[in-house]
């Protein structure tokens, strides 16, 4: 597991697939943010390990990024298939 920080900080950490017990994916709102975040629940650890967060800002960029490729792809074909 590797946590890399908004400060640089880098924190590794080594978790064989023997001691996850079950990933817990989070739906986290408040009046001022939403984000999800995925954890896993560790043998004989107290809390949860987190492995990653994405707020909504980050996830309209990503969703944003893929329609617009798929939107860019289609017209390409269409144009293919209109001069052939």
């Amino acid at each position: 597991m590797k946590l890399i920080y908004h400060s640089g900080r880098v924190h590794r950490k080594f978790v064989p697939t023997g001691k996850i017990l079950r990933p817990v994916l989070s739906e986290c709102a408040t009046p001022f943010t939403f984000y999800w975040s995925l954890a896993l629940l560790l043998r004989d650890e107290y809390g949860l390990m987190l492995v990653f967060k994405v707020d909504v800002a980050c996830f309209k960029q990503v969703l944003k990024r893929t329609l617009w490729r798929q939107w860019s792809e289609r017209a390409y074909f269409a144009e293919l298939e209109s001069t052939s």
